[in-house]
């Protein structure tokens, strides 16, 4: 777990890149932070079938010079020393009956090295990371997106406090962090009743 760090106009995208993930309402809503006199940038790192015309769509809103599009997977040891140059992770996606039942990786993986992130509110997100936790973009538009952009980066401090508040969530943290605790659930569950049936001792480890 990397300490929780203060935004940048750096703003990145990595994944899958496909209709789905919303990426063209995200760089209008960085053209729009752009017209807000904060120096934004982006970076979409990753492939899929919508390179062609997010590339097509930068250009058209004059992004060439400040988003970087270049269509390939990057192998983990090349992503690593990328993420460590990022301001904000962002995480966005359309609102379906599928999507509202995804919990992203890269969320998990961004909390975890410290990232400012903004997100797409679904209920599963929700669920697992409360309001003060990340930034979550309710209105899925470019203003909308736009507008969470310019409130992460004119409260820098708030940004921080977010992410710390997220590390300490039970979804951020590894195995090994609560290995420990899970073996006391067990061997005490075992010491005070062998052979009870499943599911009579929930299992649950709730951090505070």
């Amino acid at each position: 777990m990397r300490s929780p760090r203060a935004p940048t106009p750096f703003i990145v995208y990595h994944g899958t890149v496909t209709a789905r993930m919303g990426l063209d309402v995200v760089l209008k809503g960085l053209a729009l932070v752009r017209t807000r006199g904060i120096d934004a940038r982006g970076a979409i790192w990753g492939d899929g079938d919508v390179v062609a015309q997010l590339r097509q769509l930068k250009n058209r809103l004059g992004l060439a010079e400040v988003v970087q599009i270049p269509g390939t997977r990057a192998q983990l040891d090349q992503l690593a020393p990328r993420l460590n140059t990022v301001g904000i992770a962002i995480v966005p996606m359309f609102r379906d009956t599928f999507t509202d039942y995804l919990l992203p990786t890269k969320l998990i993986e961004a909390v975890r090295l410290g990232i400012p992130c903004v997100v797409t509110w679904t209920p599963t997100v929700a669920r697992y990371f409360p309001e003060n936790t990340v930034h979550y973009v309710h209105d899925f538009t470019p203003q909308g997106v736009a507008s969470t952009l310019e409130n992460v980066l004119r409260h820098p401090e708030d940004a921080r406090e977010r992410v710390a508040r997220a590390q300490a969530l039970p979804v951020a943290m590894s195995w090994q962090q609560v290995e420990q605790d899970f073996v006391q659930i067990i061997e005490g569950a075992s010491q005070s009743g062998a052979g009870a049936p499943a599911g009579r001792r929930p299992l649950v480890h709730q951090a505070k």
